[in-house]
């Protein structure tokens, strides 16, 4: 009778991971787009430096050092036995190539549409930077997540947020005339938070992608993004007038 019991509430759970999964949001960066242009974009071209994307600070350490306790642990755990570390790192790290290249292709968007126009005379260069990024889950994710096991999932099917990720961010945006010479420079910061839930929500992974690159990790360092770039632009539409008098002078 137990036994028969608690084959049914497993499968129960699967069900219920199974059907939040299906029924999650699928994540467009066009929903997360700027739509705050300027009144007239600045002549210069876009860079978005893709090796700082690469290199950039926060969660890449932080997933090396959790690979590196995960690693310990298991060589703690079973002596004798070998652990790729690398394949654990790459696993656990949020900072992915793939990822990098669609963010990258996001700003390099959203900033042309707003703010930058490639297609007049250039006058310069608009270098974009990311300086810092840090994706983690926070205390309120595990209270969701915890709450939604010890109500059985039964909130999570009306769309109670199973869990949540956050990604804090910091961008550059350095502006240089044809001689090379600095004209003005802007930094702006982002917060964004992806929720997992039904209907409304993202899922918090995908089965295909290295951990922590599921649709709530996305779609927080979209909106992190998003608002980024709209101080940007804001910063870069209070000074537009002095800039093309530098870049034009």
């Amino acid at each position: 009778m137990t036994l028969a019991r608690s084959v049914t509430m497993r499968e129960i759970l699967i069900f219920v991971v199974l059907l939040t999964t299906m029924g999650c949001a699928p994540v467009s960066p066009n929903r997360f787009a700027v739509k705050e242009p300027m009144p007239e974009r600045l002549p210069v071209r876009l860079e978005v430096d893709a090796k700082s994307f690469a290199m950039n600070t926060g969660a890449h350490r932080l997933g090396e050092e959790v690979a590196a306790e995960l690693a310990q642990s298991w060589a703690r755990m079973h002596p004798g036995d070998k652990i790729d570390t690398a394949a654990v790192i790459r696993s656990n790290v949020y900072a992915d190539p793939r990822q990098n290249k669609e963010m990258m292709a996001y700003l390099q968007s959203e900033l042309e549409r707003n703010a930058v126009d490639p297609t007049a005379d250039g006058a310069g260069v608009a270098v974009c930077r990311l300086m810092y990024r840090d994706s983690h889950r926070g205390a309120r994710s595990w209270f969701f997540f915890f709450s939604s096991i010890g109500t059985l999932f039964v909130p999570t099917l009306l769309g109670y947020p199973i869990g949540s990720t956050t990604t804090d961010l910091e961008l550059e945006l350095a502006i240089r005339d044809n001689t090379g010479a600095p004209v003005a420079a802007y930094k702006a910061s982002g917060t964004g938070t992806g929720y997992s839930a039904m209907y409304w929500g993202y899922s918090m992974r995908d089965a295909s992608l290295p951990y922590a690159y599921g649709a709530a990790p996305r779609a927080s360092y979209l909106e992190a993004l998003r608002v980024a770039v709209r101080s940007l632009i804001e910063q870069l539409q209070r000074d537009s007038g002095a800039i093309r008098s530098r870049l034009t002078g």
